[in-house]
């Protein structure tokens, strides 16, 4: 169990080729979300926004940078700079060739997320406004490379207060769990609409948007 920041936890990898968990008591976790206090909806990937990858700010800085020894080398006539900014353009465009698979695997549907909140702490399981809820969220990677979600940005009704910087890393053929924590400022029924998974590189270059259309309803009581 790796804990990070407080507010996620990767509590198991689960192979989803095979269909084996690594414990046993993670084999009902998708039949449990049905009894629940939400009902699990589990969902591939959307069609907004865009799924191809592009420049995240660090590789604007350096595709830039390219430029200006392309265009220095050329006013001064220098050789080297010139060499200097192509091979370092041509290194950038070849990683961004090694990164573009993984908007092959969102096309193709290869990545699922399915997520469930379990019974909350109070009598009968209730949810109330005074107590942080658990979110629980998986991602399966059905595809044959590995995937970095560097953030995973939820999107729901306004009283809902939802974690930041939540991240996970999903190898080829297998499913991860992540586990945060939510919470409702108001009482009444609340929707978790969705959620925008945003896939990044490890040299952090490039940047990948998908959006996964999840809704599931929650009821919140007054604070007990």
């Amino acid at each position: 169990m790796l804990k990070h920041s407080n507010e996620w936890l990767i509590d198991e990898q689960t192979d989803v080729s095979s269909g084996q968990t690594n414990a046993s008591s993670k084999q009902t976790g998708w039949a449990r979300s049905s009894s629940a206090t939400a009902k699990t909806i589990a969902t591939t990937i959307g069609t907004l926004p865009r799924l191809r990858p592009f420049l995240s700010k660090r590789g604007k800085l350096i595709l830039s940078s390219c430029l200006l020894f392309i265009f220095v080398g050329a006013i001064h006539g220098s050789a080297p700079l010139i060499s200097l900014g192509g091979l370092t353009a041509s290194t950038l465009m070849a990683y961004y060739l090694w990164f573009f698979p993984a908007a092959i695997l969102l096309r193709r549907r290869k990545v699922e997320l399915s997520w469930w909140v379990p019974p909350g702490e109070q009598p009968g399981g209730a949810l109330t406004t005074d107590r942080p809820f658990k979110l629980n969220l998986a991602l399966r990677n059905h595809g044959q490379r590995g995937l970095r979600v560097v953030d995973i940005e939820l999107f729901g009704s306004k009283p809902l207060e939802f974690p930041h910087h939540l991240e996970a890393l999903v190898p080829a053929g297998r499913q991860v769990e992540i586990t945060s924590m939510v919470r409702s400022r108001s009482a009444g029924y609340q929707v978790i609409h969705g959620a925008v998974l945003h896939f990044g590189d490890a040299l952090g270059l490039f940047d990948l948007n998908a959006y996964f259309p999840n809704p599931i309803a929650i009821k919140v009581f007054p604070k007990q």
